[in-house]
């Protein structure tokens, strides 16, 4: 990704800037939260948050101040740890930054930017890991991840044994060790799409959190159009497909082919869902949503009432209802805005087709 003259990186001279005492905090901040991430087990959302500071140093301050907090992050680390791998891992947090500073800069949509960042935060994340499993298990990245599966075998065959064990006033198991070892693969095959999940939120979260420094220290300048989720007319299609697929495959079918359909669905629907639910609720009730543009207050009851019961359900029910939402209602502009088209006017109700 290259910063040309069209976008704020070319017009940086008329930007705010922020203090240099205000850049300074930052930069230590910055950098203690990078060295507190490589020095303890687990921390990759500390890595994230390190790196979103680094990104808006990187857009609201761009001084030496911003580089300095780079070499700072691996003396803290190396101090803290005493170890060189770990201390270098401290650095993930520059690639982190430059990505999310880049798509701001060049005006990436909301959208975009989260797709962009959900990529680095699996990078970063997942090199975080391997570093401090090779750590723990002291055999070489391959051998330690076996090892660590086998922790994770036993574990689950622990607990797995102490729920098999809970038993009703007749003696009988309420639940069977077949039923678990069936849910668990069943939790291993959505896995991918889970973890992927994770990580779009993450992403989502990152982009936030610089629109909130923004706010913060008064560098509106860096956001000149509206920053909003918007889900394309293809993606929103297709996890309708895939939420359709869910309810009627449930996966433990004896046909492996109706299996894989039934996993891969799955998998691509959690990947789908956390932009397309977004998407939903401002489809729903964000500026020019069904929920403002009705006049009817019966209707507006409906859909509030129809969010509490998903939720109080399952939130994850609530999600994929807004997707849904959010779905049709991208269909709906879409045809709307090919009817207009077909009618002679290319301008649209200019609602649709743009991330923004």
């Amino acid at each position: 990704m290259k910063l040309g003259n069209n976008s704020l990186w070319g017009q940086r001279d008329t930007l705010v800037r922020i203090k240099p005492l205000a850049a300074t905090v930052l930069a230590a901040a910055s950098a203690l939260l990078a060295a507190t991430a490589a020095s303890v087990l687990g921390s990759g959302f500390l890595l994230c948050i390190s790196g979103v500071i680094l990104a808006f140093l990187f857009a609201a301050d761009r001084s030496i101040i911003s580089l300095a907090a780079v070499p700072a992050a691996f003396l803290f680390s190396l101090l803290f740890t005493r170890d060189l791998t770990l201390s270098l891992t401290s650095l993930l947090f520059l690639p982190f930054g430059l990505a999310l500073a880049i798509c701001v800069m060049r005006q990436l949509s909301l959208s975009h930017t989260t797709v962009v960042m959900t990529v680095m935060s699996a990078l970063c994340v997942g090199v975080l890991f391997a570093v401090w499993t090779v750590d723990l298990y002291g055999g070489t990245l391959t051998e330690s991840f076996k090892l660590y599966l086998a922790d994770l075998r036993s574990v689950y065959g622990q607990i797995a044994d102490m729920i098999v064990s809970v038993t009703d006033e007749a003696g009988i198991s309420i639940i069977s060790r077949d039923a678990l070892d069936s849910l668990a693969a069943s939790v291993k095959l959505i896995l991918p799409g889970i973890l992927v999940l994770m990580c779009e939120l993450w992403a989502y979260g990152s982009a936030k959190l610089f629109r909130l420094f923004s706010i913060i220290f008064k560098c509106g300048d860096l956001f000149r159009r509206p920053w909003r989720v918007s889900v394309a007319l293809p993606t929103s299609a297709l996890f309708v497909v895939c939420f359709i697929i869910c309810m009627f495959a449930t996966g433990n079918s004896k046909n492996d082919i109706v299996n894989i359909i039934a996993y891969s669905a799955a998998n691509l629907m959690y990947i789908l869902l956390p932009l397309s639910a977004i998407s939903g609720f401002h489809a729903m009730f964000g500026a020019g949503g069904a929920f403002r543009r009705s006049r009817s207050v019966g209707f507006r009851v409906l859909l509030i009432v129809m969010c509490g019961v998903s939720f109080f359900i399952n939130p994850l029910m609530l999600c994929a209802m807004l997707a849904i939402w959010g779905a049709f209602e991208s269909m709906r502009r879409s045809s709307l805005e090919k009817r207009k088209r077909e009618n002679g006017d290319g301008s649209g109700d200019g609602t649709h087709g743009s991330d923004y």
